[in-house]
């Protein structure tokens, strides 16, 4: 059941190292194998397939045991991605049978297919820790209504206003962002699957009732776009890059005032580090690698587009490279999220020296 040896032969481990997905692969497991069910549920619905055989293959995906004992297999087997090493234990498992998998579908509508549920999935996950923060934001604003703060103006102290009013701007930003969220979710929900390798199938399968049963909202029509391009991957890249700007520029913000020359801020010690010879010194460290840690991710989200950008119409492996960087880009952008909120918290204004720079350099009193 390797799809290359048939026509190929085997080749030599450390090419085969090179071009397989399998260890990137088992993150989405899950839904490689509903997609499966889907599939062959539809097939036993149109009389595609005898139904003794397609019972067979769907009593074996959904017993209980079969995903742990798949993983099991995938490790001690090598395989090009996870729908080949899927298709080789299920022939392993029930012989020749298993051979009625691949009708009506390739591996390019179907990884298509698994990739967009996987990131609608986290960009949900990415949605509701973008609300959660900003309702949790909005009730610590809500203490600090009555307490100044001060604008900077190209960083120097330009006009009065209140902690809550810092607050609140980071709030309507990061609601924005999540409506770039949910319009990058419904650019991902839109079914690949009765696609193929490009050009559609012979197999009359209804591909609008595929589409639901999987969990998508829409069909994408064009068969070509749907299997060779990984398009919608810019709008959730952009909205992270967003993200990310608006992080750095909390960090840096939090990071200037707790300069002691300005000390506008009382800072949560969790958050500190000190030096190894200077042991006076109290380094934000958060925040400096949130700053760090967002200028990868969008330099990580470059990538995404230039790979992209650079093949021609129609599947190319290029394509397999995509799929880690944003699933890497999502898991640390959420850990940044993480520790940002937390700072924010638990940090408070200093409203003493927050007064005095007032009456210093704004208002002007002695």
């Amino acid at each position: 059941m390797k799809y290359r040896e048939p026509s190929l032969g085997k080749t030599v481990d450390y090419i085969e190292k090179f071009t397989t997905s399998i260890e990137e692969d088992i993150e989405f497991l899950p839904e490689t194998i509903h997609v499966l069910k889907i599939h062959v549920s539809h097939l036993l619905e149109k009389k595609l397939i005898p139904k003794e055989k397609a019972e067979l293959i769907l009593s074996t995906i959904s017993h209980p045991n079969f995903k742990k004992e798949l993983e099991e297999f995938i490790k001690n087997n090598k395989h090009e991605d996870i729908h080949e090493a899927l298709e080789d234990f299920l022939y392993k498992k029930i012989g020749e049978d298993a051979f009625f998998i691949p009708l009506g579908r390739s591996r390019n509508d179907h990884v298509a297919a698994i990739i967009r549920l996987h990131l609608a999935k986290k960009l949900s996950s990415l949605l509701e820790k973008i609300v959660s923060f900003s309702e949790e934001l909005l009730d610590k604003s809500k203490k600090y209504v009555e307490t100044p703060f001060i604008l900077h103006t190209h960083f120097q102290p330009a006009q009065t206003t209140n902690y809550a009013h810092y607050l609140l701007s980071i709030i309507e930003e990061m609601l924005d962002i999540a409506d770039h969220i949910i319009y990058a979710i419904r650019t991902t929900l839109k079914s690949p699957l009765g696609s193929c390798a490009g050009v559609g199938t012979s197999v009359p399968l209804d591909r609008k009732k595929i589409a639901r049963e999987a969990g998508f909202k829409k069909t994408i029509y064009n068969t070509l776009y749907a299997t060779s391009s990984r398009g919608f991957f810019i709008p959730a890249a952009s909205t992270i890059a967003w993200i990310c700007t608006l992080l750095t520029r909390i960090s840096t913000d939090y990071i200037s005032w707790s300069h002691p020359s300005l000390n506008l801020i009382i800072l949560p010690t969790t958050h500190l580090q000190t030096s190894s010879i200077m042991p006076h010194k109290r380094n934000l460290a958060t925040m400096e690698l949130v700053r760090a840690k967002c200028t990868k991710i969008t330099n990580e989200i470059n990538n995404v587009i230039q790979i992209q950008s650079k093949i021609t119409t129609g599947y190319n492996l290029d394509l397999q490279e995509l799929t880690p960087i944003i699933w890497k880009i999502i898991k640390e952008t959420e850990e940044t999220i993480n520790i940002t909120k937390d700072f924010i918290l638990n940090t408070n204004p200093n409203n003493e020296t927050i007064k005095q720079t007032i009456t210093k350099y704004i208002t002007g009193i002695t």
